[in-house]
């Protein structure tokens, strides 16, 4: 296995990485937290060079953490929120990288046959990697969180609970 920053270098790879994520996602989250195809293509292909990739040998994505650096104005919606924001993430809250920005966690998940595996550990350590290399323009990473298990990797990694919604969920908060 090995863990990388994704960055599709052409249409076909593209649509290879993004079939395999989407695939994951629907094994990992309930119908309420997958989002709209459409959404989740947009914002893809305007920044997939922000999802990290756990591979196995044959070269297929078998987990991911999708993040995203968003806008001010998304940073306040989704502070001020009662609810878990997913679909209302427009393409155009995330931000160029050369700016200072808030990071969005959107995502966590590996294929259910691969969870006891290293494979977790390979996305974390690849996570800390991406930012080292973009500390500099990070003010802070965020994660909503809406399971037990990302809950645990989140206190893991050293972010704090910033706020509970209404329906239990969680926010999470790390000041770089």
């Amino acid at each position: 296995m090995i863990a990388k920053t994704c960055k599709a270098v052409n249409r076909e790879e593209f649509e290879k990485l993004y079939e395999q994520s989407r695939v994951i996602d629907k094994e990992a989250y309930s119908e309420e937290f997958k989002g709209s195809e459409n959404m989740a293509r947009a914002r893809y292909e305007k920044c997939m060079e922000h999802m990290i990739g756990v591979f196995n040998e044959d070269n297929n994505l078998i987990g991911h953490m999708v993040i995203f650096p968003i806008s001010d104005g998304l940073r306040e919606k989704i502070y001020n929120s009662n609810v878990v924001i997913d679909d209302e993430i427009e393409p155009d809250d995330i931000v160029d990288c050369r700016q200072s920005y808030t990071l969005l966690v959107m995502s966590v998940a590996i294929l259910k046959e691969y969870r006891d595996t290293e494979a977790i550990k390979l996305l974390i350590n690849e996570y800390g990697w991406y930012l080292i290399e973009r500390a500099e323009h990070i003010k802070e990473v965020i994660a909503e969180t809406i399971s037990t298990d990302g809950e645990k990797l989140f206190r893991r990694l050293g972010f704090k609970e910033a706020k509970q919604y209404k329906d239990g969920y969680k926010l999470f908060k790390y000041e770089v």
